[in-house]
């Protein structure tokens, strides 16, 4: 039950435009995950699908120093093919 997963990393040739507010949790690059829910089942009422992306330092070996940020959809208790909402979620490091 694997769904379509695709990320689209942009980034700005030149950051000195960004506020501060900004810079300081970015290094400019913009990042776009969509996921294809052509038919949304999760399981029980309140399911989710999700994608996490988490760094790691070789083809096998996972660096979880910074945790992983994932993007989850929520299937609606309303009914079972109801979309609830997407969520943009950081799972630090101790919890991974």
């Amino acid at each position: 039950m694997c769904s379509t997963t695709n990320l689209l990393l942009s980034g700005l040739a030149d950051t000195s435009s960004l506020a501060t507010t900004v810079t300081a949790y970015s290094d400019g690059y913009l990042a776009t995950i969509t996921m294809a829910l052509d038919w949304f089942q999760a399981g029980a009422a309140g399911g989710w699908r999700g994608v996490c992306m988490v760094y790691y330092t070789s083809q096998y070996i996972q660096d979880d120093t910074n945790g992983a940020v994932c993007m989850a959809a929520v299937q609606a208790t309303t009914g079972p093919a109801n979309l609830s909402g997407v969520f943009l979620i950081h799972i630090a490091a101790s919890t991974w």
